[in-house]
């Protein structure tokens, strides 16, 4: 339940807990507003921490979503966000997520004969191969291309 702070009512007696810990009440909107942002992006933070989906994308992008990611992704077309998203996440429509939710009978890579993975897709497949050759000139001839 949401109060006028705009905090749910957990957070809202630890908001007053730790104003009154600091010996002052908040005098304006300004600094409760500025306060409950750092509670929510502090709560936002753990819950992000402890999830498996920033356990996974951790192998690849150890950065916490950030300013930077908002920056980069707003120069984007909204389809570029949604499939890098999707790569980032696993929920990709790759052979391998979609034998998991039973669209289909096989994992498998019908160019390659492995499961259709991520990895495979952006690093391995046969399909893309002068894609990943176009990519290597254009970051130099010895550029490994990796996940990380």
């Amino acid at each position: 339940m949401k109060n006028g702070t705009g905090l749910n009512k957990s957070t809202h007696l630890r908001f007053i807990t730790a104003l009154q810990g600091e010996g002052a009440f908040p005098r304006s909107i300004a600094t409760i507003k500025a306060f409950q942002k750092k509670i929510s992006v502090a709560i936002w933070t753990g819950q992000w921490s402890s999830s498996k989906r920033a356990q996974q994308q951790s192998r690849y992008d150890t950065s916490l979503p950030s300013k930077r990611n908002l920056k980069f992704y707003s120069d984007l077309p909204q389809h570029s966000c949604s499939i890098i998203t999707q790569l980032h996440t696993r929920f990709v429509s790759l052979n391998t997520y979609l034998f998991k939710s039973g669209a289909i009978d096989s994992p498998k890579c019908p160019y390659y004969r492995t499961n259709e993975t991520v990895e495979h897709f952006l690093l391995q497949c046969r399909r893309f191969i002068d894609e990943r050759d176009q990519l290597r000139v254009a970051l130099g001839r010895d550029h490994k291309l990796e996940l990380k």
